[in-house]
């Protein structure tokens, strides 16, 4: 069982209604977990077919919007990498249309972070920087995991950009965190994978 897992199992009876209140269903949890078990079984066709059934009951939730594409890009293995940054790109601007002013990076933390791996994979390392920055500014609220991909990954290309005093700092959050995380993740370097919501995430 992986650390996700674990995390899913214990976050189920939290799950009865999100942060804003909203009612979540039987079905809409179900549909969720079915998405993220096929999604980590690598059975992205189901994925696909789970997150639009999701989909239906929850057509402006920007997460499953996002997972869709994730699942998608996994699906085509990483072959139409224009097609899925224009994907985030459109739910990017689905979030800042529907929140306006007070759009938040925490909430949008996974589609960043997917944005600044698309920007790395095509060596435009600065918009990269500029993207892990903002999800830099809220690293401690963030789910660890993905905190540490963030530092990770800002490390590196800040090593690329030869701007070696700016990688000070993340590895000292990667050693804070490292002391209160479980082991990382195995196919290191896990940090340039793309990231999927989990049901704790997604609602």
């Amino acid at each position: 069982m992986t650390e996700l897992d674990t995390a899913l199992d214990s976050n189920l009876e939290s799950l009865q209604a999100d942060p804003t209140g909203i009612k979540i269903s039987d079905q809409e949890r179900q549909l969720a977990n079915q998405a993220h078990v096929e999604f980590e079984s690598q059975q992205y066709e189901k994925c696909l077919e789970a997150l639009d059934k999701l989909g239906d009951l929850r057509q402006s939730d920007h997460k499953v919007v996002h997972n869709k594409a994730v699942a998608q890009f996994y699906q085509a293995k990483f072959t139409k990498t224009d097609e899925f940054y224009k994907n985030l790109m459109s739910t990017k601007k689905q979030v800042e249309h529907q929140i306006g002013d007070d759009s938040d990076d925490l909430d949008m933390a996974y589609l960043l972070y997917n944005e600044a791996v698309v920007c790395y994979n095509l060596r435009q390392y600065n918009t990269a920087v500029c993207t892990l920055n903002r999800l830099f500014n809220v690293v401690e609220p963030l789910d660890e995991n993905l905190a540490l991909k963030v530092c990770f990954l800002l490390a590196e290309i800040y090593l690329i950009l030869y701007k070696v005093c700016n990688v000070y700092l993340h590895f000292v959050f990667i050693h804070l965190f490292s002391h209160v995380s479980s082991p990382f993740p195995s196919g290191f370097p896990f940090y340039r994978s793309y990231v999927f919501h989990q049901i704790p995430q997604l609602f």
